[in-house]
């Protein structure tokens, strides 16, 4: 039963970690992406160090595990405070709700939107698409697969 708990969080987690990024990616504007995604990957690196020295006091794989399990948790609860992507929402013809999550993005960073009205996206590429996809994009592709290689 461990195992399979195991498996099942590393699975989650795995999906998580990419929602986080493309949610940071939608939600910072252009100028702070860069530096968004630096402190992000710096946060993964300091949770690294964190995680080596809590092995190193806990000295049991198994309460070690169990607080890994605890903090991912923690995130977990922490993400439903992340308003759902205002694309998404337009995509899947929520507009109103498109447009509330702008408005506390907006009111978040002491700003106040015009009053403006949300076209509903459609989307680009009716055909659904596949692993493949990826590889009908050259620069994409070289992307993808350098990405695989280095991980």
């Amino acid at each position: 039963m461990y195992i399979i708990l195991k498996l099942l969080l590393g699975v989650v987690m795995q999906g998580n970690i990419l929602v986080i990024a493309l949610i940071l990616f939608e939600l910072i504007g252009p100028k702070h992406r860069n530096t968004s995604m630096l402190f992000s990957g710096v946060a993964f690196a300091m949770g690294g160090v964190s995680l080596a020295a809590i092995a190193y006091y806990l000295m049991d794989w198994r309460h070690l595990s169990f607080v890994g399990s605890v903090l991912y948790l923690v995130s977990l609860v922490l993400l439903r405070y992340v308003p759902e992507s205002p694309s998404w929402l337009l995509v899947s013809g929520e507009r109103e709700k498109a447009k509330d999550v702008l408005q506390y993005i907006a009111r978040e960073n002491g700003e106040s939107l015009p009053s403006f009205e949300l076209e509903e996206l459609k989307s680009g590429n009716e055909s659904k698409p596949t692993i493949f996809s990826v590889f009908s994009f050259p620069k994409i592709a070289k992307q993808t697969l350098l990405l695989i290689l280095c991980w």
